[in-house]
């Protein structure tokens, strides 16, 4: 009985130090998180996809910074308090009659809007972030939508919110992505 004891004793040991080894998600792991997944998302969203050009539109907001604020500020608000954050970017799409033509649009899982979000967020996954699951979709008959959120599986520290709006009367598409961070 005394061994049984020891070895569930052992046991508990060797479990919770892996939990501990494991878990919290350190200030370096959520920075290495963060770097990755906005650099990721600046390069992605500069980029159309065959049968789309970024449009030049004044108006647009600049370019998405991914490093803004920077790694030494963020330590420095963490060192005194919990850090926030969110942002996003926006990026406006001129679209061809082939991209268009090339999906059944009726169908949230085919639709142009679908490929579009799967263009722009799917990469998410090489560095260990997971959709919510399918994404939404939609069409009104005169706008495709497609949505979903991404975030890192064992911490909520960083979620990634994606949407694709898709006229295809006007052949543009908007591209909308935001996410909300904290530490």
């Amino acid at each position: 009985m005394k061994k049984l004891f020891l070895l569930f004793g052992i046991s508990l040991i060797v479990c919770s130090c892996s939990w501990i080894r494991n878990y919290p998600y350190s200030v370096s792991d959520f920075l290495t998180d963060r770097n990755n997944v906005l650099g990721y998302l600046s390069d992605s969203l500069a980029r159309a996809p065959q049968g789309a050009e970024l449009s030049q539109n004044r108006t647009a907001p600049p370019s998405f910074d991914p490093s803004f604020p920077g790694d030494k500020h963020i330590i420095s608000v963490i060192n005194r308090q919990r850090w926030t954050g969110c942002g996003g970017h926006t990026i406006l799409l001129n679209l061809s009659d082939r991209l268009l033509s090339s999906a059944d649009q009726g169908n949230s899982r085919t639709s142009t809007a679908t490929q579009l979000l799967d263009h722009y967020f799917s990469g998410l996954s090489r560095f260990g972030f997971r959709s919510g699951g399918s994404p939404s979709g939609g069409w009104n008959g005169y706008i495709l939508y497609a949505g979903n959120v991404w975030f890192r599986e064992g911490s909520s520290n960083i979620t990634i919110f994606g949407h694709v709006y898709v006229y295809p009367k006007d052949k543009i598409a908007l591209v909308v992505m935001s996410f909300s961070e904290w530490y």
